[in-house]
């Protein structure tokens, strides 16, 4: 929990500066766990620089972390995936499973869908 409240502004500007080391002709996915939900500063600013978000489109209510608090879970969407739009997302979602606090996402990205 401390990982998520303690670095809300942190995120964003780490995008920003991975996001220069990309190469203007190669594609890039940016994916897994952002630690913060779909209206956080890095999804917001990932999409101000033209990304789509995937899970939402195909997966919207899925979950991707849990916490057991105790007397409840705490749960939420905390894993990303999104993609630019050079490419397309042709299915995307969260998988159940596995023994982390964070779920698997996955998605099939490819070129652009022929109409």
């Amino acid at each position: 929990m401390s990982g998520y409240v303690g670095s809300q502004g942190d995120r964003e500007a780490e995008l920003n500066y991975f996001m220069g080391y990309a190469k203007g002709d190669i594609p890039v996915v940016v994916l897994g766990d952002l630690n913060e939900g779909e209206k956080g500063a890095a999804v917001g600013w990932l999409e101000g620089q033209g990304f789509a978000n995937a899970l939402p489109e195909f997966d919207r209510p899925t979950h991707s972390w849990r916490w057991d608090a105790g007397l409840f879970d705490v749960k939420r969407r905390l894993d990303h995936i999104l993609y630019p739009e050079s490419l397309y997302c042709y299915s995307a979602r969260v998988l159940k499973r596995g023994g982390s606090d964070h779920y698997p996402v996955i998605a099939v990205v490819g070129g652009k869908k022929k109409i």
